[in-house]
């Protein structure tokens, strides 16, 4: 060990041992530290004559800066981050939360084939997601994610549509192929 190190390690135990919430396990642990090497108690010598030259200051400055300088501390970018943490897990979830509530959907080297209460049939390729929204009017597929063939059994009272963010694809009855990507959406 340096003698820089041992004047910081000794500066560091006048501090605590002035401090009044001093134990008597700390006052031990001081003692044996200025046993284990007799530069240990030249330096804490050195720190008590220098400490004394310091009670011709007031003291109450004194003590305040030196419990500050010793205090932990607290950072003022921690509750920034977490808000922004917070912020970002909420975005991502707001972002995915659809796909993962899907009425179908497949994982990654999956493929399914659904058959729909009106003769449809649906086959999802991997890592594909829709929900399925029929009622009195009209058929909907809301493809979230993925790619997805349709073979339309024929209504013609109620059109089948697949429908993305980019647009719709509205039929009778037919055959078709519809794949969503970040870029758009295409129509086979």
């Amino acid at each position: 060990m340096n003698s820089e190190q041992i004047i910081q390690q000794a500066a560091n135990w006048l501090t605590r041992l002035h401090d009044e919430d001093v134990s008597d396990a700390e006052r031990r642990a001081f003692n044996a530290w200025c046993e284990a090497d007799p530069r240990h108690a030249v330096a804490i010598e050195r720190m008590r004559s220098l400490w004394g030259s310091l009670d011709t200051l007031p003291a109450q400055p004194a003590r305040v800066a030196l419990n500050r300088a010793f205090a932990p501390q607290r950072s003022r970018t921690a509750p920034v981050v977490g808000v922004l943490g917070v912020l970002l897990c909420g975005w991502l979830g707001l972002e995915h939360l659809p796909v993962w509530m899907a009425d179908q959907r497949t994982s990654v080297g999956e493929r399914r084939q659904i058959a729909l209460d009106d003769g449809s049939q649906l086959q999802l390729n991997s890592n594909s997601a829709v929900d399925v929204k029929f009622d009195g009017q009209q058929r909907v597929i809301e493809l979230l994610q993925g790619e997805l063939w349709v073979d339309v059994a024929k209504d013609a009272q109620r059109p089948f549509v697949v429908r993305t963010d980019q647009g719709t694809a509205t039929a009778l009855g037919t055959r078709y192929l519809v794949k969503r990507a970040p870029d758009g959406t295409t129509v086979v």
